[in-house]
Formats: structure tokens, sequence, C-alpha cells
């Protein structure tokens, strides 16, 4: 009877600090054009946006400005880098194309803020060109949108590459991999992937 009582205690402490250690994550969307079979993208794409603003941590609502656009000193919490800069995501592409594939990641106070930095950083770096400089800014072949997105999560982009080409889909594949389980370092917690 001890046994069943002490299981039963361990398992009603172990469920309450699950629940606490899900609060203090926060959804961030990443949605995949996949190459070659989305409408909109036929070379493939891949965009992060940071969801339900308003429960965020007082910290970063006040250490960040989203109300306002990067012209008026307002603060990224997307990465979708294209050569004229990071572009508002989509609200529901998954509704108006084939092709697209989205997974919800959760991310920490300490993970959001750096998702956050480098999403403002990398935002920054304009080629304006497909081909233009990539130390500068885009380059459809060293520095597209999977290299922005792998970079913003804190993922090595050279792990995803292809004959010196990031892939979408193998930043994908990589976030599923690196996001998919809690850990004890509070990488991350569940993953939820549609279509």
């Amino acid at each position: 009877m001890k046994k069943l009582l002490l299981s039963f205690l361990l398992l009603v402490c172990n469920l309450g600090y699950s629940t606490s250690q899900l609060d203090s994550l926060y959804p961030v969307r990443i949605t995949l054009f996949t190459q070659f079979m989305s409408e909109k993208y036929f070379f493939g794409h891949i965009e992060a946006e940071i969801l339900e603003l308003n429960n965020l941590p007082q910290s970063i609502k006040t250490q960040y400005n989203f109300n306002k656009d990067q012209k008026n000193n307002g603060d990224y919490y997307y990465i979708n880098y294209w050569p004229s800069g990071n572009k508002k995501p989509e609200i529901n592409p998954c509704e108006e194309y084939n092709g697209v594939k989205v997974i919800l990641i959760y991310l920490n106070e300490s993970q959001l803020i750096f998702f956050i930095d480098n999403a403002n950083k990398i935002a920054k770096q304009i080629s304006g060109l497909k081909f233009g400089d990539h130390r500068k800014g885009y380059n459809i072949i060293r520095n597209n949108c999977a290299d922005a997105l792998s970079k913003a999560l804190g993922l090595d982009p050279k792990s995803y590459k292809l004959f010196g080409i990031t892939f979408p889909e193998y930043v994908c594949k990589g976030i599923i991999k690196n996001f998919s389980e809690y850990d004890a370092t509070n990488k991350v917690s569940l993953i939820s992937i549609s279509k």
C-alpha cells in the first residue's frame, strides 16, 4: 500500500512540474513551403513567427516593440527572409496553398530572446539581390531563408546543406529532430506537425 501511495504522490508531483514547465513555453510557428510541391514557392521556402504575442513574458513585452514596424523603431517577431528583407508571414498559408507544412515548436523565454535578437539582426542584412553578397545579406545559394531561420533558432546551417545550398526541407527536418522533445536544458517541449 505504501508503494502505491508513494507512486501516486510521485505521479501527482511530476504532473504538476510538467504543467508549470509548459506554462513557461511559447509557441513559434514554422511554415515550410515544400520544394516542387508548393504552388506558391516552387523551389521551397521556410519561415517562422512567434504566436500569441499578448501571452509573452512581460520582460519581452517591455524590451521589444512588436506594435511598430522596424522603420519606426519596432522589432521583428518573425523571420521570413528575402532579398528585399524580412517580410511578415501570411496568416494561414495552409488554407491558401498546397504543399505547405506547419510545425509548432515551443520555446522558453531565453530562447525567444535569442530568436528575436537574431531575427532582427538578420533582417537588417539586405542585399536586394537573389545572388547578392552573402556576407552582407541575402544570397539564394549561400545565405537564403533556410540559413536565416536555422541561425535564428541557434542551429548550424552547414548541417542542412547539399551542394553548398541550405535547403528549407532539411532545416525543417533539423528543427523536428532538435526541437521534438523536452530535455533537461528546457530546449523545447512538444511539437505539432500538420499537413
